[in-house]
């Protein structure tokens, strides 16, 4: 009998993590961002990895889900595409945002020190986003060459 403990106790922890990242990420909106912006990878971009974030759900709590060091942002034109590292990606589907879905967009900063981004996502809006303020100049300029973009499509006018 105590040669199975070892082992039942690995396959019990593997369900409970699973689970638990599964309802983290659905609390926390994260969900909600992959069934509106699912990312097809289509999108080449350059790739940072070990950032930090939080997603904010509107409702139905109001606080955030922070996830520290272990996000991956693919930054492109069109937009930016989050996923997250391997011990953590269980329910965590890879989303990707267009730039013109990111409104109120604005930098605050933490404990005097620490700059961030901070946005709310689609309209009506789903969650709020926080991320890197670098992130933000990003935004500005991706917004400003899509708005270009259009203006220049004749099909618009």
């Amino acid at each position: 009998m105590q040669q199975f403990i070892v082992p039942l106790a690995i396959v019990c922890f593997a369900i409970f993590w699973i689970a638990l990242l599964h309802v983290l990420a659905w609390l926390g909106g994260w969900k909600a961002l992959v069934r509106r912006f699912p990312d097809d990878r289509t999108h080449e971009g350059k790739l940072f990895r070990f950032q930090s974030g939080a997603i904010i759900p509107i409702a139905p709590i109001d606080l955030p889900f922070n996830y520290g060091n272990c996000l991956k942002l693919r930054v492109c034109p069109q937009g930016i595409g989050i996923s997250i590292i391997a011990p953590f990606r269980f329910g965590h589907e890879p989303f990707f945002i267009p730039w013109n879905e990111f409104h109120r967009a604005k930098i605050k900063t933490a404990f005097y020190f620490f700059p961030y981004f901070e946005a709310e996502i689609a309209s009506p809006p789903i969650v709020k986003i926080l991320l890197p303020r670098w992130v933000f100049e990003l935004q500005q300029e991706g917004a400003e060459e899509t708005a270009t973009e259009l203006s220049k499509d004749p099909s618009l006018s």
